[in-house]
């Protein structure tokens, strides 16, 4: 069985005051593992042409966007963004697109074992 989950904080330094940003790790718990497989396996059901993997690749895909002098590029800072996510309609989309014509288990490879009576 694994070890807890450690719960620290990293200093959120762009802001006046003090203030903490809270950082749960989950690394090595008992349900890690279940935990990668399971992210590994939906990732494939998220990505799609609005799909941005990290920074660098925004920086080089907004670089091919031509702008004009009155455009305006705003950014909008997101508080607490999982914790307000409804879970019911994410769930039923992953399950619709997952299990539509037995997808999941073909990409997969994942065949369920039936027993001999």
């Amino acid at each position: 069985m694994g070890g807890l989950a450690h719960l620290y904080g990293l200093p959120k330094t762009h802001k006046q005051e003090l203030a903490m940003r809270t950082i749960l790790s989950a690394t090595g718990t008992y349900n890690f593992a279940v935990a990668q497989w399971l992210d590994d396996k939906l990732k494939l059901l998220s990505l799609n042409h609005h799909t941005i993997s990290d920074t660098f690749s925004f920086a080089e895909e907004i670089r091919e966007i031509p702008v004009n002098e009155n455009d305006v590029l705003a950014s909008y800072d997101v508080a607490s963004l999982f914790t307000n996510v409804p879970l019911g309609e994410p769930f039923e989309i992953l399950a619709e697109k997952a299990f539509t014509n037995n997808w999941f288990n073909k990409t997969h490879s994942l065949h369920q074992q039936v027993g001999r009576d």
